[in-house]
């Protein structure tokens, strides 16, 4: 995204000197050193403006003799979400367990569930987080289609994150009932491949079945499988709109028998796959998978086109936050952009000769760095993302053996630091 800043020209004439001095990349200023920088700045910084400077242009105005320029707002989005346990729930019988996550909660902050039952308002509820997290239940709900929304009341913030939806229904064996045990889609071709799980009354499915991609209420692709084995079916399909789309199945043999399958992170916002390296080899994020991807954080990563750069970054998902330089660089700046917090942080390294590495000031569990500096006399200007390696470890212990009749215990044991993200 580019964000323009906001120039006043306090003295055109000495504006129009300055033009070969003075560049605007996205987040940084480049100044020559016959730039014209007044003196009220340079006292301000405590620097010598002799040589090539790169200032940051994110928060606070930089005045030049005769120009001022004002960055634009860079404000992001609070990160969080809510998720339930399960997409299906027996009615008055089943408890809903709603699971909370805001990184960077203030405890002042009044956090509400906004909860609505076929469309209408049923629900409104204030929650307390603890260590950033918490879980919610609802008990004996009555069968609908309910969504829950989290809310931040606080100036300027609002909804966080996308609501989650479930349904609760009567209980009885279903005719039909699926699960999607592996998929992905191929960002080229649109081709969407899926595996899924097919039981009827509780038991494998094995006859042919109707898949149809539904792309909100449309139905936009079809495909009729026979099983691969015993109650386990794979297929293709092209998957290209706007989201979010759901599997439609259905028995050739007996119209009775459908069930529809959410396809997680089928947004078209969310099946966008980002770049967020772009020195070196491309790396790119995105919610849903591709083939041979790499799952971290909740998203799936991939490898694209090798960029030759004057900076490289080997490693993003890395406790080591290390950008290698190949080619003398000046005046190099950082910024240090914490994608919990949303929150930057300005690192000023200098120049750095050929060889050498840059090591990022910051120990944020995901953070995207902005660097910008001078290769060869000209302004440079790139980025990278920096991603903490997942730390949950999780062991589960089970009996041996059990008699008939006797409850199973199976125990979870988090091995991780109570805050985690």
């Amino acid at each position: 995204m580019q964000y323009w800043p906001k120039i006043s020209i306090d003295d055109a004439k000495r504006a129009r000197q300055m033009t070969k001095d003075v560049q605007i990349g996205n987040y940084f200023l480049f100044v020559k050193h016959n730039a014209g920088i007044s003196h009220r700045f340079k006292r301000l910084l405590n620097k010598s403006y002799d040589k090539k400077e790169v200032l940051p242009l994110i928060d606070t105005a930089v005045t030049l003799e005769g120009v001022t320029i004002t960055p634009t707002s860079r404000d992001l989005k609070h990160i969080g979400c809510v998720v339930t346990d399960r997409d299906l729930y027996r009615a008055e019988q089943d408890t809903v367990h709603i699971f909370i996550a805001l990184p960077m909660a203030s405890a002042s902050r009044i956090l509400i569930l906004q909860i609505s039952h076929n469309g209408k308002h049923f629900d409104r509820r204030r929650v307390q987080l603890s260590n950033s997290i918490g879980i919610e239940t609802l008990d004996k709900l009555l069968p609908g289609d309910y969504s829950v929304q989290l809310l931040v009341l606080e100036e300027g913030m609002g909804e966080i994150g996308i609501p989650v939806s479930f349904t609760v229904a009567e209980y009885s064996l279903a005719p039909l009932s699926a699960r999607l045990v592996k998929h992905n889609l191929n960002q080229k071709t649109k081709a969407f491949t899926f595996e899924l799980s097919v039981e009827s009354y509780q038991l494998p499915f094995a006859d042919k079945l109707v898949v149809t991609l539904i792309d909100q209420d449309m139905a936009v692709a079809e495909i009729t499988l026979d099983s691969v084995s015993s109650g386990f079916y794979a297929g293709e399909l092209q998957m290209d709109g706007t989201g979010p789309f759901r599997l439609r199945l259905m028995a050739v043999d007996d119209a009775e028998r459908v069930a529809e399958v959410v396809i997680p992170g089928s947004r078209a916002t969310e099946r966008q796959a980002s770049v967020i390296n772009e020195l070196g080899q491309t790396r790119l994020f995105s919610m849903m998978p591709e083939p041979n991807t790499l799952p971290i954080r909740g998203g799936y990563l991939t490898e694209g086109d090798f960029i030759a750069a004057p900076l490289t970054v080997e490693k993003i998902v890395t406790d080591q936050r290390l950008i290698q330089v190949n080619t003398k660089i000046e005046s190099v700046a950082l910024i240090n952009l914490d994608l919990l917090s949303g929150k930057h942080k300005v690192q000023n390294v200098g120049d750095v000769m050929a060889g050498n590495t840059v090591t990022v000031a910051t120990d944020s569990p995901m953070m995207t760095v902005f660097i910008g500096g001078f290769v060869n006399g000209e302004p440079f200007e790139g980025y990278t993302t920096f991603i903490q390696p997942d730390q949950l470890q999780l062991t589960v212990t089970t009996p041996k053996t059990i008699r008939p009749k006797d409850n199973l215990t199976v125990q979870l044991n988090c091995t991780s630091p109570a805050k985690y993200y």
